[in-house]
């Protein structure tokens, strides 16, 4: 390399270094290849690790997982020599990539990072994009009231440090938490709040950021010509601050032509916004990408790649709802852990400042004592003495002070742990609810959408495979429903237990006969062998609700032509309801966690039968209710036995 080009490098890297915090992500010319010139050419650590900092922003668009890489080996040098400044911009920069992935969890660790930063005087600023960006994420998990909480912290910060571009990314932000909450007209207007400031400033990816949101807002608005001119705006400017990968402005080109009724410019535009999604990982570009997909190809009457698209969508969106819960738990507990810190600090604070009151008053019974000695030896001793009880009694309640403390710190970590368990416990019930109800409601949703708008196109064949398909989700949907229902009246205490004489025989011939379809298409043979003078005392509509279950269950994991015997006997005041199958058996791991809510047993059937995964639960709890207790024994490939023990 001559010595001109050397020259010319190292001097655009000092520019570049001089005004990294003003980028904001443009692109400079040359702007990566002098990065890494200069790399080879830092001797230093800290040098070092700025350059990192720099070429990790610069990636942050086109290629996130090398600015993770980049960002990973600054993060260690900034910690090695406790530059907490430089750390903390390089956290709120990490959360926003890691956001873009769609990893909220990490994304928020890196954030409260910032804010737990013992360097607050200055990192003011960022800790006002710390609370941007914390804002940033409640929007995306639609909790608007926290988000608007933070939106305003973040404000009132920028605002009193005159940070014009901290302030207008803020005003951005809370129009997206309107235009989320659907008030299109307050949304449009801190747009173009947030539009002129950065016009004001040049700061040219962000005014193509505020183009597209107003473009978003005249959508919503129904004028999609004034928002098709506000996405090639947005466009242009993008174009010309060097980025390639700018797909929500596709898609708003695709819903435009969707809208015109040009589907070939419409899916061109929405394939593109697709491949891009894939490109930067981003799954809510991608699951937004699908949607529109999915309803170009329903218009179509191209009902293959109209079901291809739809799988993905509910892919991506049970993705991000797993990803949800598990963000929240994890918000949860960073709040909770922040709080904790604050309650631990005040603690020691007042255990200083108890021991610095003994020492002082130690001291001045020191004085006092010199002073006396003066006077009187004997008047010293008298008063050293009281003094000494007196210094006695402080230490004995400094002592139980400390105690008590020891002993509220320990009742704060173990409430901590009681309350992740019942989150975790909590949060797992919600999830089997959103996860199980949303795949059959989507897919009737899905499907009825393109029968609703194709069936006079369609051929009677298609549409009695589409109608199959629909009641197959609608009747897997009210079983869950049933059960949930079950679940639910159990465990708020509202499902009265209402015992009587009953005879059990006539509740299994009944549940025999409703389920006659299932033994007939499996051809499985049902021996009743319960003596029709068996009376016991139980509810009867719970009894009736635990055998349905387990017979429904024998049913389902018991292959063709195979057999299933109920049965029942007395053994010291005590009657054992049987029922045993020669089905494909229970593994031993999944016995010992059969009835743990926190751990998923629905498994398919011999014949790819669905389950809910709270049958069994639901018994177990009805069974408790009777003052009874539930044994399970099972082989592999050779059956199942579930007793039901009842007092006599």
């Amino acid at each position: 390399m001559n010595a001109k080009k050397k020259f010319f490098y190292l001097m655009q890297f000092h520019l570049l270094l001089l005004f990294i915090p003003m980028m904001a992500g443009a692109q400079l010319p040359y702007q990566i290849d002098s990065l890494h010139f200069a790399l080879k050419h830092e001797k230093t650590d800290t040098g070092r690790a700025r350059i990192y900092t720099a070429l990790a922003w610069s990636n942050r668009v086109d290629s996130v997982n090398t600015a993770l890489q980049y960002s990973k080996v600054a993060i260690e040098i900034y910690e090695k020599y406790r530059m907490q400044y430089e750390a903390n911009v390089l956290c709120n920069r990490l959360g926003i990539l890691y956001r873009n992935k769609g990893d909220y969890n990490t994304a928020l660790e890196n954030f409260y990072n910032v804010l737990n930063s013992q360097d607050s005087i200055n990192s003011a600023n960022e800790i006002a994009y710390a609370y941007n960006n914390i804002s940033d994420i409640y929007n995306r998990l639609e909790k608007f009231e926290k988000a608007h909480q933070f939106a305003q912290l973040a404000t009132d910060l920028f605002s009193k440090s005159g940070n014009l571009k901290g302030l207008a990314y803020t005003i951005n932000l809370r129009g997206e938490i309107y235009r989320n909450e659907k008030d299109y007209k307050t949304a449009l207007e801190l747009f173009r709040k947030a539009l002129s400031i950065r016009i004001k400033i040049n700061h040219r990816d962000g005014m193509a950021a505020s183009y597209y949101n107003i473009g978003e807002c005249f959508f919503e608005m129904n004028m999609p010509d004034s928002a098709l001119r506000a996405y090639e705006i947005s466009t242009d400017i993008f174009k010309k601050a060097g980025f390639k990968h700018f797909g929500y402005n596709y898609i708003g080109f695709g819903k435009y032509y969707m809208l015109l009724g040009d589907y070939k410019q419409a899916l061109q535009n929405l394939h593109t916004a697709y491949e891009i999604s894939n490109k930067l990982n981003n799954p809510n570009m991608g699951f937004k990408a699908a949607g529109y997909l999915r309803k170009v190809y329903a218009h179509l009457g191209d009902f293959k790649n109209a079901y291809y698209y739809q799988t993905i969508e509910v892919e991506i969106i049970d993705s991000l709802i797993r990803k949800e819960y598990l963000n929240k738990i994890t918000t949860l507990e960073l709040n909770y852990n922040f709080e904790q810190k604050i309650k631990i600090s005040e603690i020691e604070k007042i255990r200083n400042n108890a021991i610095y009151e003994g020492k002082l008053l130690q001291q001045k019974i020191i004085t006092l004592g010199m002073a006396i000695i003066i006077f009187s030896v004997i008047v010293f001793v008298v008063i050293l003495y009281r003094n000494y009880q007196k210094v006695s009694h402080l230490h004995s309640n400094l002592m139980l002070s400390t105690k008590k403390i020891e002993s509220q710190k320990r009742a704060i970590e173990e409430k901590n742990i009681e309350l992740q368990q019942l989150n975790a416990t909590k949060d797992k019930f919600f999830s089997i609810i959103a996860h199980d109800l949303r795949n059959p409601f989507n897919g009737i949703i899905g499907l009825s959408s393109i029968l609703h708008s194709n069936m006079r196109k369609m051929e009677t064949e298609n549409i009695e495979q589409l109608l199959e398909s629909i009641n197959e989700a609608a009747i897997g949907a009210h079983k869950l429903l049933e059960n949930l229902l079950e679940w639910s009246l159990a465990q708020t205490g509202n499902i009265v237990y209402m015992p009587s004489e009953i005879k059990i025989r006539y509740s299994v011939v009944d549940i025999i006969s409703m389920t006659s379809t299932i033994q007939e298409n499996k051809k499985i043979k049902i021996y009743n062998e319960i003596p029709e003078d068996l009376e016991i005392l139980a509810d009867i509509n719970m009894m009736h609700t635990i055998l349905r279950n387990i017979i429904m269950n024998a049913l389902k994991f018991t292959p063709s032509e195979g057999q299933i015997w109920i049965r029942s006997r007395r053994i010291n005041n005590e009657v054992y309801i049987v029922i045993e199958d020669t089905g494909v058996g229970i593994p031993q791991e999944k016995l010992e966690t059969l009835f743990d809510i926190s751990k998923r047993n629905s498994t398919p059937g011999t014949n790819l039968e669905k389950g809910t995964g709270l049958g069994l639960l639901l018994c177990k709890e009805f069974v408790i209710k009777h003052n009874g207790r539930m044994e399970v024994e099972s082989e592999l490939d050779k059956g199942t036995k579930i007793s039901i023990i009842l007092p006599q």
